[in-house]
């Protein structure tokens, strides 16, 4: 995966998930996600204990932009 559509190479953006600046990642209904995160999120068992902070994470997400 690369650069987030219509992002300048040295544009960095928030991620919604570690809250640090970078360039690399995905956009979830207008919330960016960094690679790293992403990453961590698709291959977290749900029996780690990271598990329930990347679900708490998405639910922001989803929190934003339910009706």
């Amino acid at each position: 995966m690369g650069r987030v559509m219509g992002l300048d190479a040295k544009q960095a953006r928030c991620c919604i998930v570690c809250g640090q600046a970078k360039t690399d990642g995905i956009s979830v209904c207008g919330q960016f996600i960094c690679m790293d995160c992403e990453r961590a999120i698709v291959t977290t068992d749900v029996d780690d204990v990271r598990y329930r902070h990347y679900v708490d994470c998405m639910k922001r997400i989803w929190w934003q932009v339910a009706p």
